[in-house]
């Protein structure tokens, strides 16, 4: 590879004005001179493509699709409007914190075994997000220290997919985005078959990526985070019976989402969650189970607690309580989403259903 490779910066975007020019602000301020960067985006009724217009003599570009098709189809139009061979993908609510984030990234691929490099994601300080969002946060594992992992630098089982690079013959190789998802989890699918393929996913947890929440009134932040709990039921379930035996795999040797560090309640809490996830998301597939969901939300409340624990919240709180509260409210969503999204997936193995899930 050579010393300054082109980078091909490619943002999906969808109705994202309110984040957007943040997000732009935070490319262009990087000291990386060999960068393309383009917008695409998909179906958006707000001023996304103007804001996008504002950026067009710092050379970024844009591409307006009067119709939305979902994050994968975005991706791929993107990726064939591109030239460089390493690809770039930063979502429209998040902001590269470090000028030299794509610089110090680029020399992760020097090492010809590493096809995809992502950061550290995190959401604003606690201080600057409503208490909903971090309540939703801390379910997410968005308010993790960087020192809670084991080391800075290391291999991981899939990428959250906010901000990455990508080698494009890695995705040429693997046949480029998958389009079976329409809205979320495009990032899992990718890690696992690229993995499958004997690519390295290496996480750098110094290029830390922001991500920018909206404001709101409490009740709008709720049912806006609910929905979007049910949109990861529903592709989870998905990549749940896509991918259980690579899942199962990677707990078995304790490298799930990187978790080696953790502490060993920690651990136990990921293992049973997900082998109760993938256990109910097979029953759920012909009936539900309410016996695997009852001791998936046990595990999950356990998992709850060592969460606010490892990042900095007093179990006693409002904000811990608060969390424990909706996440369970959260399951009764996610719960339905599973059970919809296992469905529909045998459904398309059945060519009963063809379209993006």
């Amino acid at each position: 590879m050579t010393s300054l490779p082109l980078v091909s910066v490619i943002i999906p975007a969808y109705n994202g004005a309110s984040t957007l020019r943040l997000t732009l602000e935070s490319l262009i301020r990087q000291d990386y001179p060999n960068i393309e960067a383009i917008v695409v985006s998909d179906g958006s009724r707000d001023h996304t493509v103007e804001i996008t217009t504002e950026f067009q003599s710092q050379g970024v570009n844009v591409i307006d699709r009067k119709e939305n098709q979902g994050l994968g189809a975005t991706l791929r139009e993107g990726i064939a409007k591109t030239q460089g061979p390493i690809v770039m993908f930063l979502h429209q609510d998040c902001e590269l914190l470090s000028s030299s984030w794509i610089r110090q990234a680029v020399t992760h691929l020097d090492d010809e075994k590493v096809g995809w490099v992502t950061g550290h994601y995190e959401t604003l300080s606690p201080e600057k997000t409503h208490l909903v969002d971090q309540a939703f946060a801390l379910l997410r594992g968005e308010f993790l220290p960087t020192e809670s992992f084991p080391e800075p630098i290391h291999p991981v089982a899939f990428s959250e997919g906010k901000c990455d690079l990508i080698r494009r013959d890695a995705l040429e190789s693997i046949g480029g985005i998958p389009t079976l998802l329409r809205t979320s989890g495009e990032d899992q699918l990718l890690s696992y078959t690229l993995r499958s393929q004997g690519w390295i996913i290496l996480k750098d947890t110094s290029l830390v990526v922001q991500q920018q929440y909206l404001e709101g009134a409490p009740l709008k932040l709720l049912r806006a985070n609910l929905k979007k709990e049910f949109l990861y039921g529903k592709t989870q379930a998905v990549i749940n019976l896509k991918h259980w035996q690579t899942i199962l795999n990677d707990l078995t040797k304790l490298s799930f989402a990187a978790r080696k560090g953790f502490h060993p309640t920690v651990k136990a809490g990921a293992f049973a969650i997900t082998v109760m996830s993938l256990t109910y998301t097979m029953i759920t597939g012909l009936a539900a189970g309410l016996g695997p969901l009852l001791g998936l939300w046990i595990a999950m409340f356990m998992y709850y607690l060592w969460k606010c624990h490892y990042s900095g919240i007093r179990l006693i709180s409002p904000l811990a309580g608060l969390v424990i509260i909706l996440g369970f409210a959260s399951f009764v969503p996610y719960g339905i989403a599973l059970t919809w999204g296992s469905t529909r997936f045998l459904l398309m193995k059945l060519r009963i259903y063809t379209k993006p899930i």
